[in-house]
């Protein structure tokens, strides 16, 4: 409709330009006109037989808007629009082959189908309609980007769709600037971290807008996804694991779902919840344990609702490295106590834990227990980073801060912030703030707010509760059945000398105790992350209470349980002397990945001198030796990219020697045991508008494509006229003209006028 009456299309207007064509006699038609239309204005505001006011204001009106259109129109006003030349230009069409476009959101129809039916290189019918005026040139992407030439190519089987790095891609293989404009057709995903300014910068600079078709819905109707897994990576055999499984949701009010956490196959836990329309994202807390050692693959499942429009997302895999190795922790006693006795009871039988015990029998003397030579700990406490630092935990009993010299008092914060160790200061008539820490290195690290002058002791039996962070921890974990079997009530109360009422920000309160003889609760257990490693608090001076008072049975395993998880929990994630990391978690077969490894000397600092290799066990047996090199920038880092081009489980051992010395760090990579393009899989709407705006093109819905070859954009790189359209032949003013005439006339008739 408005074709017919503006004689063009409404896109020409909004990208041409209109000007008067006509010079010399149009002015001497407007200055007849003039004379024309002032008097008659002047006429009918004199006229008084007959007409009001009002008659005569419309009446003027009417007649110098129609001499207004006349002269206007005698002015001959053109359209000048820049128009291509047509099999003369460019334009590269980047079409998504990642698996995403089989989700069939379309209206019931994959996204696939539409790419088929709309950009088929040879019989599509928008490659068709560019074919007419364009020369296009078709371009695949999912990981890499690549030409493409038949139907047949397109297999949307990619596992990752990167859009900024296939535009990128692009202009390696293809001059952007003999480009007259691309069109990118996909639902949007982007997959890498890195932003998209400085691609979209590059666009710009070349004048190459990007016009976008979004294919896919932007909202699922009905939809469940396991977005996220927060779960420990490594862990000793028979550790309680909490896992904090994220579900979001849409189109789901007051329905239960059942969560299952599958071992290699093999059925370990079931948890349920309810979801609600009003909360997007779920958190469901799953326990269990790790009773098999190796390299576990662990899957998270979502049973699958009616009408679901993905499936795929309902489940997550990740890894999981159950250790068997013994971990050393060094335990250090001011003075004999029961605690030490039944500490070591508790763990004996712990096949993954070694408690080395020094106590302080006298001035200078030690009994030394579950030590490997008869040199280790002769002196007493270690005065070196090297002796110190090969145990993975300390622990610290009722010894005041006036036994350490100022060096090993620094040497303990080392020992947790720069080799990344596990601490745990337990409460004692000689520990904490009794025994004058306040101002020393140690207070620094401590997940609570020490006095810096000795106070009284408050000395008060307590009873000991989880807090709600307590219940997500592996220490909640008392019971056989996990926190919620146990009742907390029913255990004795345990006996607190200091007053410790703050933690520090960051910090994690894990156990309180509650008596009516407190104010308020005081703590219990306490932990915080401290640079590289984990310092914690236990407040009590007699845990082993739990074992030996006469309310708890013979065969309670409470206090052994404690002790066990408290212990795996100070030396989890406890880092070697070589450290690996990847740049991907879960990158797909075929998709370069960078590995670094951090190597560190026996006091943990950065060695840049070693020779370092990556020695790496491929899923079907083949072993690589690849070496690694330094970088400069960082000390003690090592890179290299590794391109893995199966899918499964690859082990990697770094190797660095130095001198005569070597250590080792080994982990293990999975490699396309996720399918990326499964997850926040709806069209992504924003960052489509966001590379055409930027670029100065359009955005195109699939079902809106009909006018894309014609109101395509092009770069000024782009090959075109300039050509002059006549408007003063347009529609719309002759049935202006006779609609104004016909009104006057009908209204003078009306009025009695004629």
């Amino acid at each position: 409709m408005w074709e017919f009456l503006l004689k063009y299309p409404a896109g020409m207007f909004a990208r041409g330009e209109i000007t008067l064509s006509a010079s010399g006699w149009p002015y001497l038609a407007m200055v007849l006109a003039a004379a024309v239309a002032i008097p008659t204005v002047l006429y009918y505001r004199r006229a008084t037989t007959g007409m009001r006011a009002v008659d005569r204001s419309i009446l003027s009106l009417t007649r110098t808007t129609t001499i207004a259109l006349l002269v206007l129109a005698l002015f001959q006003p053109v359209l000048t629009v820049s128009n291509i030349v047509s099999q003369r230009n460019v334009v590269a069409v980047l079409l998504d082959d990642s698996i995403s476009m089989r989700i069939a959101d379309q209206d019931g129809a994959p996204r696939a189908e539409f790419m088929g039916r709309a950009f088929h290189p040879q019989s599509g019918e928008l490659t068709k309609a560019l074919s007419r005026r364009h020369e296009p040139r078709f371009f695949k992407f999912a990981g890499d980007t690549t030409a493409l030439t038949l139907r047949e190519d397109m297999t949307f089987a990619g596992p990752r769709t990167d859009l900024g790095q296939a535009l990128d891609n692009l202009r390696e293989q293809i001059d952007v600037q003999s480009l007259a404009a691309l069109v990118v057709v996909s639902d949007g995903a982007l997959t890498r971290a890195a932003p998209l300014n400085e691609t979209l910068s590059a666009y710009r600079a070349a004048d190459v807008p990007i016009t976008t078709v979004a294919v896919g819905q932007s909202n699922f109707a009905r939809d469940m996804e396991v977005s996220a897994v927060s779960m420990p990576r490594r862990v000793l055999k028979d550790s309680a694991i909490v896992a904090d499984v994220v579900v979001t949701q849409r189109g789901f009010d007051n329905q239960s779902i059942k969560l299952l956490i599958e071992d290699d196959g093999r059925l370990i836990a079931v948890e349920e919840v309810s979801l609600s329309a009003d909360q997007p994202a779920t958190t469901i807390r799953a326990r269990f344990t790790a009773k098999e050692a190796g390299i576990r693959r662990l899957r998270f499942h979502v049973v699958p609702a009616e009408d679901e429009v993905l499936v795929e997302n309902n489940a997550r895999e990740t890894l999981l490295e159950v250790d068997t190795q013994r971990q050393r922790i060094l335990y250090f006693e001011g003075e004999p106590r029961f605690e030490l006795k039944f500490l070591r009871r508790a763990v004996a039988k712990d096949q993954n834990l070694r408690v080395v015990s020094l106590v302080r029998t006298a001035e200078s003397k030690y009994y030394r227990l579950g030590i490997d030579n008869p040199q280790e700990l002769a002196e007493g406490f270690p005065k070196s980073a090297e002796e110190l630092f090969g145990y993975r935990g300390l622990i610290l009993g009722s010894v005041e801060a006036g036994y350490f010299s100022p060096e090993q008092l620094t040497l303990i914060a080392d020992f947790v912030s720069r080799r990344g160790g596990g601490l745990l200061v337990l409460g004692g008539r000689r520990a904490l703030t009794q025994g004058g820490y306040g101002n020393t290195p140690v207070a620094e690290l401590l997940p609570v707010v020490l006095n810096t002058r000795r106070v009284d002791p408050i000395l008060s039996a307590v009873n000991v509760r989880p807090t709600a962070a307590g219940f997500g921890h592996p220490i909640g974990q008392l019971g056989a059945g996990g926190a919620d079997a146990l009742s907390w009530k029913t255990l004795p109360p345990l006996t607190v000398l200091h007053p410790l009422y703050q933690s520090k920000p960051g910090a994690s309160t894990l156990l309180e105790g509650l008596t009516p003889d407190l104010a308020q609760p005081v703590t219990v257990l306490a932990e915080q992350r401290y640079g590289r490693g984990r310092a914690m608090v236990l407040n009590v001076q007699n845990a082993w209470t739990w074992q030996m008072h006469q309310d708890m049975p013979l065969d309670d395993q409470t206090h052994e349980t404690l002790w066990r998880q408290l212990l795996r929990a100070l030396v989890r994630s406890v880092p070697d002397a070589v450290t690996i990391r990847a740049g991907s978690e879960h990158p797909s077969p075929n998709e370069p990945v960078e590995i670094s490894a951090e190597v560190l000397d026996a006091s943990f600092h950065p060695r840049n001198d070693a020779s370092v290799r990556l020695v790496v066990h491929t899923p079907i047996g083949d072993r690589l030796e690849l070496p690694m090199t330094w970088d400069a920038s960082r000390d003690g880092v090592y890179r290299l990219q590794l391109t893995p081009e199966q899918a499964g489980i690859y082990e990697m051992t770094v190797e660095a020697r130095s001198g005569e010395k070597q250590v080792t760090g080994k982990m293990h990579l999975p490699v396309g045991i996720l399918t990326p393009d499964h997850y926040r899989a709806e069209m992504r709407e924003g960052i489509l508008r966001r590379i055409a705006v930027e670029t100065d093109g359009h955005f195109y819905r699939a079902g809106d494509v009909g006018a894309l070859a014609d109101e395509i954009p092009l770069s000024q790189s782009g090959v075109s006229v300039q050509e002059r359209l006549p408007l003063w032949d347009m529609p719309v003013i002759f049935l202006l003209l006779v609609t104004l005439l016909g009104f006057e006339w009908l209204y003078r008739r009306w009025r009695g006028l004629v």
